[in-house]
C-alpha cells in the first residue's frame, strides 16, 4: 500500500481500525476527533515510516505499551493526545527515539512516566491544564530544562498542590 497519509478524524470511532500496520508507508495518522477510549500503542507497530500521530480531543483513558507489547515507531516526531481523559501515561516501553515533540496537555494526568527518560530526541512538551503532581512536575521540568527541552505553555504549567501527593 501507497498511503503516506490517512484521515479517519471526525468518524465517531470507538476503537482503533483493525491492521493499520499493513499500512507500512504511512507518515502521518489522523485519528482525532473521534470516540476512541483505549490505544494498545503495539498496534502501530509495522508503521516503521510514521512521523505523526494525532490522537487529541478522543476519550482516551489509557494508552499501554507493554515490555511484551512495547511501541516501536523509529521514526514517529510528533505525537498528539492532548484533549482527552488521560490520568497517566508511561513511555518507559516505547522505543521511538526520533519523538520530538508531545502534547499531553489538556488531560487529567498527574504524572507522565518516564518523560523524558529514553525520549532522547525530545524537543518540546505541553503539560499545562492537567492536575500534575507537584513533586513529579518539579522533578521533570528540571530534566527537560537540563536537555533543554521547551516546555510549551510553561508559564501556565502548574501543579495541583491538593492532589495527591
Amino acid at each position: 500500500f501507497q498511503t503516506e497519509t490517512l484521515g479517519l478524524h471526525f468518524n465517531s470511532l470507538q476503537k482503533l481500525p483493525k491492521d493499520l500496520n499493513v499500512l507500512s508507508n504511512l507518515e502521518k495518522l489522523y485519528l482525532h476527533d473521534n470516540q476512541i477510549e483505549f490505544v494498545e500503542m503495539s498496534e502501530f507497530n509495522g508503521l516503521n515510516k510514521l512521523k505523526l500521530l494525532a490522537l487529541q480531543n478522543n476519550k482516551i483513558v489509557e494508552i499501554r505499551a507493554t515490555i511484551q507489547n512495547p511501541a516501536v515507531l523509529p521514526m514517529l516526531e510528533k505525537f498528539y493526545i492532548n484533549n482527552n481523559r488521560l490520568t497517566d501515561i508511561s513511555f518507559e516501553h516505547w522505543n521511538t527515539t526520533s519523538l520530538y515533540t508531545i502534547h499531553l496537555h489538556e488531560n487529567q494526568l498527574q504524572i507522565a512516566l518516564s518523560l523524558p527518560g529514553k525520549l532522547t530526541g525530545l524537543k518540546g512538551v505541553a503539560l499545562d491544564t492537567n492536575p500534575l503532581n507537584c513533586e513529579w512536575l518539579n522533578s521533570t521540568l528540571k530534566k527537560l530544562k537540563d536537555r533543554n527541552v521547551k516546555v510549551y505553555d510553561g508559564h501556565i504549567t502548574k501543579c495541583n498542590a491538593t492532589g495527591p501527593e
